[in-house]
């Protein structure tokens, strides 16, 4: 997202199809963060919209928590009631629940209109008019949009593509209009819209590219990721097993990974139980020799540049001469741990070669460090995002640590927490092997900012 061309924030759209619907329905979640100011206004705006729509656009329910730039929270839902012709609206903003009914006179098409706009072009119409429901301000606006003579623009990669442009605005207003671009495939690649007088834009793009824009600020990851736990758990050191379900209040949750460590298993659309048990070392069969060789097939990436020689004297000293590959971990994590001093959390990733030198950082940096000692040594190393459980402020919050190849098996390492030793505290959501088409930390954190707000943790059991 750009003001003028300059980066201003980001909108990531996500869809899944819910089991078990015929005609299939949509789960639908919009992210929105924008930093705007200007002209003495201010549009800033954090937000997550859910929805649940038809295969058509029809918005069937909907979720929001929104909150602007002065502070002012939005958290409200509704769900269309077909014997009513209209929609049943749930508003939680203040201390007190407010519920009433919306009269539409019918189903509308959802807010998310880059997921059924499109679709105008592949059936060949002109120009349509749909009522649309915005949950910011619970308006139902007449919509009109505009297909135009097709044309051709530069991507974000600079690169010539073919799109149909739509011009899009509501009837009562057609100067608030947006323009969406569509290309070949019934992608919205572009959309644009004149505001404070300049040109706000967003453009189609990776995740990691649209956050590393807006990245280099410190961010309290602590608190924008935080799951809330239903209860308070004994420390991670006297326990063995934690049984947990994981559960979003509205839209379809993804599956999260299998380790030896994690077993998952889908109570329903919107929960898995997860099972965590202690990490273990297994039995040492790899000699010295072996390592060796692995050593030599691992190879350097720009983020791991093994062949530094601060790298390489670290590796050697912070291995404290054992000769095992568990071992080793174990002597690596400890020796990171002593050396890296704490600094605010940033979605910018530095290399290990960098880390090395400034020995400061986050949990992003601990993970990269270790896991470039780890492969100095010759061990496979891979850096890992998820969620660690805190008792301080009673909930999971997102994090990222190590998992080395120990005689087969990946084992979790946490040089920021010490934290291999503390038992069922980890909950992994994806991995990176941070090789050189790794563009950022930020894809380590994205399944943790899916869940922010809208997930909650309720413990089953805990030996």
């Amino acid at each position: 997202m750009k003001f003028d061309g300059k980066p201003v924030g980001f909108e990531r759209v996500k869809s899944h199809v819910l089991p078990g619907t015929n005609p299939p329905q949509f789960s639908r979640v919009r992210r929105t963060r924008l930093k705007l100011q200007r002209l003495g206004q201010d549009l800033t705006v954090e937000a997550t919209l859910i929805t649940t729509e038809s295969l058509t656009g029809h918005l069937l329910e909907f979720s929001l928590q929104r909150t602007d730039g002065s502070g002012a929270r939005i958290e409200r839902s509704g769900r269309f009631l077909p014997e009513e012709r209209g929609y049943q609206v749930t508003d939680r903003a203040s201390a007190s629940v407010r519920t009433f009914d919306l009269q539409t006179d019918g189903v509308v098409q959802s807010p998310i209109v880059s997921t059924w706009l499109p679709s105008l072009v592949a059936e060949g119409i002109k120009r349509v008019t749909r009522p649309v429901l915005f949950p910011e301000s619970m308006a139902v606006a007449d919509v009109t949009a505009e297909t135009r003579r097709s044309r051709r623009i530069h991507d974000d990669q600079r690169r010539s593509i073919e799109v149909t442009p739509i011009h899009f605005y509501p009837q009562l207003d057609p100067l608030k209009s947006t323009q969406f671009f569509v290309d070949a495939s019934g992608a919205v690649v572009r959309q644009e819209k004149r505001v404070l007088g300049g040109l706000l834009s967003m453009e189609l793009t990776t995740a990691d590219q649209a956050l590393a824009a807006i990245s280099g600020q410190p961010l309290d990851l602590d608190v924008r990721s935080l799951i809330p736990i239903d209860r308070l758990l004994s420390t991670g050191a006297e326990r063995q097993q934690l049984v947990i379900d994981l559960t979003v209040k509205s839209g379809f949750l993804n599956d999260i990974p299998e380790t030896a460590f994690q077993k998952v298993s889908r109570v329903d659309a919107s929960t898995l139980r997860v099972t965590l048990t202690t990490p273990e070392l297994p039995p040492i069969r790899a000699n010295t020799s072996f390592r060796q060789a692995k050593q030599q097939a691992i190879p350097p990436t720009r983020w791991m540049q093994l062949e530094d020689p601060i790298l390489q004297r670290m590796a050697a000293t912070g291995s404290g001469g054992k000769t095992s590959d568990g071992e080793v971990c174990q002597q690596l994590e400890r020796f990171v741990q002593s050396k890296i001093r704490h600094s605010a959390f940033s979605i910018n990733l530095q290399s290990a070669a960098d880390v090395a030198r400034t020995l400061r950082g986050d949990c992003t940096e601990h993970a990269v460090l270790l896991a470039a000692l780890m492969r100095v040594n010759g061990i496979p190393s891979r850096v890992v995002g998820g969620l660690v459980h805190t008792n301080r402020q009673y909930g999971f919050m997102g994090h990222v640590w190590v998992e080395a190849l120990v005689e087969g098996q990946w084992i979790p390492f946490d040089s920021a927490t010490s934290a291999h030793s503390h038992g069922t505290t980890h909950l992994k959501l994806t991995h990176s092997n941070l090789n050189d088409e790794t563009t950022g930390a930020i894809s380590l954190f994205l399944p943790v900012l899916d869940l922010a707000g809208r997930a909650a943790i309720k413990v089953v059991s805990q030996q």
